[in-house]
Order: C-alpha cells, then structure tokens, then sequence
C-alpha cells in the first residue's frame, strides 16, 4: 500500500537518494514548462513583498519507489526511483545551480546572517552532491548533460547535444539564468546593488525551500507505482497515449500479481520511448504507439 504525504521540494530532496530509472523517459520540458515554473515563483515574490507570507505553491504529485537505505558520511538516507516528478524534480535541481551561479557574482559581505559563499554551500549540499553523493541521478543518455550542468556548472553554450532530451536540459538553464537575470532591475527600473540581489536571491531560495508544497507517494513494488501514476498528472498535464498504455498495462500485470512482468512492461516501454524520441517528437512517439 502506498504511504502519501504532504511535503515541500526540499524536505525531498534532503533526505534522499534520488534516481531517474533508465526506463523513464528523457528530460521533456519546453520553454513554457519552466516558464510556468518561474511565473509561479515570481507570483510568490510578489506576495511577499507585499507581506503576504505563508503563501506556497502545489507542485502536484512525486511518486518515489523505496530502493533501500545508503550512508553519507555520519547520515543515511533512503534511496529512491522517481516514478513520478521528474521533470520538476530535475527542473528545480538546475534551478537551484543557476541560483548558486547568481550567489557567485556577489560581492558582499553581510556583517548579520550568512555570506553568499554559505548560502551557495547550503544549497548545494540539499540539492546537489552531499559529501560526494550526488542528490540526483538521470539513469538515462540525458544524466551526463544534467552533470555537466548542474554539477559541474558548465555554460549551457558550451554543450552540444545529442538528444533532444538534452537539448531540451540546456535551454531550461539558458532560459533559467536569464530570468534570474531580470531580477538584477528592480520593479522601478534601477539596477539593484549586490546587497539588494542578495536579499532578492535569498528570497526566490527561501520560496523554493518552503514555497513548493507537492504530495509524496512512497511504493515498494512496480505495479503499485503503475496504478498510482495512472491516476495523477504531471502540473495538470492529461496523461499522453503512450502513458494511457502502460499504465493499462501495468494495471493488468498487477492484477496478475506479476511484479517482474510490470517492471518488464516499465523498461520495453523505456525503450521505446528513448529511441523513438531520440529524434523525434512526442507526436511522433504517439503516432508509433497508435499505428
């Protein structure tokens, strides 16, 4: 029986282990995807500054099947495949790199509360790599991409992709850091000092950290994960033809009791996916399935 529980984007993300598995699809954001995103954290902003705090944001549904537990250092934590949430998940793991990115072009020293050198180490510790444990894994051709840019911090212009999942990985950070770059201006035109940019970046972490509430479903068999996923959507998105289909299909697998045919069904479906997206479309994915 899944467990489900509210919780905020961070409280995921620090206390885990998390993995893409190799049969889930690509990084599939569009433009409008992150757009979406950064308009509901410039909404939050702006209910902040007018003292409108408390306010968060739904995130939607993450679902997590447990995979064991792993030690970092003095800490564990729990490992777990996203079965559900990875778009989002991946999103705010490059988004929180672009932040740090930001964090380094300060110079100011704050004589109360931490320096932009502490807040970037902060952020990288729960979002990021943890003592050597990266805190998320793309099991897929996009997870080299991914590293590059969020790890390693790379200048999205200076990767060249393959796929268009990847692709699709470098524009959101190049559409990333230039919202976070509109913020540089304040709502009267004038540039911002390093000082006022701190305070607006700290602001935009702390609606991050507490501001994105979503609901977590923890599974322990595939099938039970494939029942779970039929019935939520991706930040509203109707469930695509191919979803519809093996969701059906894991629908059945568990009703046999066959936990191995619904991991069966998970990676031939993986498979597909990635090869027929590997230079085509959703459309074209469809259209593979139907006909």
């Amino acid at each position: 029986m899944a467990d489900a529980d509210q919780a905020d984007v961070r409280e995921i993300y620090r206390s885990s282990i998390l993995r893409i598995p190799s049969y889930q699809r690509g990084y599939s954001w569009e433009k409008r995807h992150v757009n979406d995103l950064l308009d509901d954290i410039d909404y939050l902003f702006e209910e902040e500054q007018r003292g409108q705090d408390g306010d968060f944001h739904y995130y939607g549904t993450v679902v997590l099947q447990e995979k064991g537990e792993t030690e970092v250092g003095t800490e564990e934590f729990t490992e777990y495949d996203i079965v559900d949430g990875q778009q989002r998940l991946s999103t705010i793991g490059l988004l929180m790199r672009c932040i740090n990115e930001k964090l380094d072009d300060i110079s100011y020293d704050p004589t109360e509360g931490f320096p932009p050198e502490e807040q970037k180490n902060r952020n990288k510790e729960d979002y990021i790599i943890f003592h050597g444990n990266r805190r998320l894994e793309l099991g897929n051709r996009d997870d080299d991409t991914y590293r590059r840019l969020v790890v390693q911090g790379l200048d999205p212009s200076s990767i060249d992709p393959e796929v268009p999942s990847q692709e699709k990985l470098v524009k959101a950070k190049k559409e990333i850091l230039s919202w976070l770059e509109e913020y540089r201006v304040d709502g009267h035109g004038d540039e911002r000092t390093d000082e006022e940019y701190y305070e607006v970046l700290k602001t935009l972490i702390t609606i991050i950290n507490t501001g994105f509430e979503v609901t977590k479903y923890e599974v322990d068999q595939t099938n039970e994960a494939g029942r779970i996923f039929e019935a939520v959507n991706d930040r509203g998105r109707s469930l695509t033809t191919t979803e519809r289909i093996k969701s059906y299909l894991i629908y059945c697998a568990a009703r046999l009791g066959d936990e191995s045919l619904s991991l069966q069904v998970y990676e031939v479906f993986g498979d597909v996916v990635e090869t027929v997206t590997r230079y085509g479309s959703e459309s074209d994915l469809n259209r593979f399935i139907t006909e």
